[in-house]
């Protein structure tokens, strides 16, 4: 079973993984429960403590309750979603950590520019890219 199990109107609490000690973090942001939980497993695997999000708001609560050292984020998530989350991260927080952004659109190079996200991938994407995208930007924090 992947961690955290995202069931959509559960607590927070429950859509929180606990934290290792020393240990890098991610933070999935992807309305697509399918999709989320194959990337937290795979960054878990990986040795990342990872939370998981299905929109802006929930994502805004787990950075609050654990900043994460990179953001995995669909450019389309909802509440609030793509640009304006990254917007409210650096309004809540005056910071926002190396991003990396998937999206199924045809504009992924300029929402990543938009967002200042290091590195992008466009949907469908093959897992071993995403995994290297996330290492490159763990290497610059």
């Amino acid at each position: 079973m992947l961690w955290p199990p995202i069931h959509e109107g559960t607590p927070l609490s429950a859509t929180v993984a606990p934290r290792r000690s020393g240990g890098r973090s991610a933070l999935v942001v992807e309305d697509d429960p399918g999709v989320r939980g194959m990337i937290a497993g795979m960054l878990e695997d990986e040795g990342l403590a990872v939370d998981a999000a299905p929109n802006g708001a929930v994502a805004l609560s787990c950075a609050a309750a654990h900043w994460p050292d990179v953001l995995v984020m669909d450019m389309g998530v909802p509440a609030p979603g793509g640009a304006r989350l990254v917007a409210a991260l650096r309004a809540s927080f005056g910071k926002v950590p190396p991003i990396v952004l998937v999206t199924a659109d045809g504009e992924a190079a300029r929402k990543a520019r938009q967002i200042g996200a290091v590195r992008h991938l466009r949907k469908p994407f093959d897992m071993d890219d995403l995994l290297g995208a996330v290492r490159e930007s763990l290497a610059t924090t």
